[in-house]
């Protein structure tokens, strides 16, 4: 898995991202709040990430096991962000890269598998927020679309996915077999990373960052 130390030179620039949106956070929840990279997993954080798995997903085949999890996180470039709320585990986001050639959206080159909020803290306008840093940090790993895929089935598959459109991600097929979510890209560049920071609250600081 990705550690800061990956990141080399533009290391203080994670960490600074990472505390600040901890901080937004922070304010916007009125409870400590902290947004992490994570360099390595144990026992009680894959079962906390499973638990969280089963509670928001309805459907059994949605549903990532520890093991299945333990799978994702050694592809290459792993990135697993935690979000720890009042001391507690109440979210995650993990991606990798997209296998060359094979990628599981069409034309991207780093899959985000899952990004996950418990019950006690969806609606709260938490995945808006840390939409940008996390297409912010896989640009500074140097990946150049991302790609995801939401379920079409459901009410929130469809609002995620408008959701996603309104950031500037467009429709591209879906390659995994057996996977029948909508997939969606983003080309990561300067002025796309500035567009979506001009949409959201509290962006300055990587915006000049972008410019630095």
């Amino acid at each position: 898995m990705i550690s800061p130390d990956k990141f080399g030179e533009k290391r203080d620039l994670v960490m600074h991202i990472l505390r600040h949106t901890s901080a937004e956070l922070t304010a916007l929840l009125g409870v400590e709040t902290r947004f992490d990279l994570a360099s390595e997993v144990d026992g009680d954080l894959l079962a906390r990430m499973e638990q969280i798995e089963e509670e928001i997903f309805r459907v059994e085949d949605n549903v990532y096991t520890e093991s299945d999890l333990r799978e994702c996180l050694a592809m290459q470039d792993a990135l697993l962000l935690t979000l720890t709320i009042g001391g507690k585990v109440e979210g995650y986001l993990f991606g990798y890269a997209d296998e060359p050639g094979n990628p599981v959206v069409e034309g991207s080159d780093y899959f985000v598998d899952s990004a996950v909020i418990s019950l006690a803290y969806e609606a709260k306008g938490i995945g808006s927020m840390l939409s940008l840093p996390v297409l912010f940090l896989i640009y500074l790993l140097g990946y150049n679309v991302a790609g995801l895929t939401t379920e079409e089935q459901d009410r929130t598959g469809r609002r995620l996915a408008d959701f996603y459109r309104k950031l500037g991600f467009v429709n591209a097929p879906v390659n995994r077999e057996g996977d029948v979510g909508i997939g969606l890209t983003l080309e990561l560049t300067p002025p796309t990373l500035k567009r979506i920071a001009d949409m959201l609250p509290n962006t300055d600081y990587l915006v000049e960052a972008l410019d630095a």
